[in-house]
């Protein structure tokens, strides 16, 4: 989990790649999803990454477990698409919201005691909590209102409870991004 959660902070960096130029954040993007689509597919062939390749050069993913990589298949994918084909400022934060609701909850989660669906009350509490904090100091850095912010933040929560059909990875930066722009177009 502890593994999971470091890759999970190390994709703030697709923020700030994008803050100078979308193009770099673009390639960093689709080599990641380069790299955890060939360990995908190893894994769907039943072989295994050698250990001692895997703890020499891909160190960082040998706590995560092969299952997780697939959640990080579609979490590369749907910040491409924030990246690609959204405002470079509403890119910007809503992956830096999404990211740091996803990560905030996950921590709460492993200690927390009232479920909701795959989540925890906790988890979705505290995750809004630093999403907001995080959405005031960016927000007010990329030029966003406020009503911006707040419809991100709780976009994140609402979209980890009522979409179930498409992983949460996916889902959650995607509409996070979708409400970012729709509410800064409209008002």
């Amino acid at each position: 989990m502890q593994g999971y959660i470091f890759l999970r902070f190390l994709f703030l960096g697709v923020p700030v790649l994008c803050y100078y130029d979308k193009g770099i954040a673009l390639l960093a993007l689709v080599v990641l999803f380069v790299l955890f689509s060939v360990f995908e597919f190893s894994r769907f062939l039943g072989k295994s990454l050698d250990e001692k390749i895997r703890k020499k050069y891909f160190f960082f993913l040998v706590p995560i477990g092969e299952k997780r990589i697939a959640k990080l298949l579609y979490l590369t994918a749907a910040l491409f698409i924030v990246v690609n084909f959204f405002e470079k400022d509403v890119a910007i934060f809503s992956i830096s919201v999404a990211l740091i609701y996803g990560v905030v909850s996950l921590i709460f989660n492993s200690f927390a005691k009232v479920k909701i669906k795959n989540n925890t009350l906790e988890g979705i509490i505290a995750g809004i909590g630093f999403a907001y904090i995080t959405g005031i100091y960016l927000g007010n850095d990329l030029n966003l209102g406020q009503n911006v912010i707040i419809s991100s933040v709780i976009a994140a929560p609402l979209t980890e409870l009522i979409i179930s059909c498409l992983d949460e990875n996916f889902s959650v930066p995607f509409f996070v991004a979708v409400a970012a722009q729709f509410v800064k177009n409209s008002f």
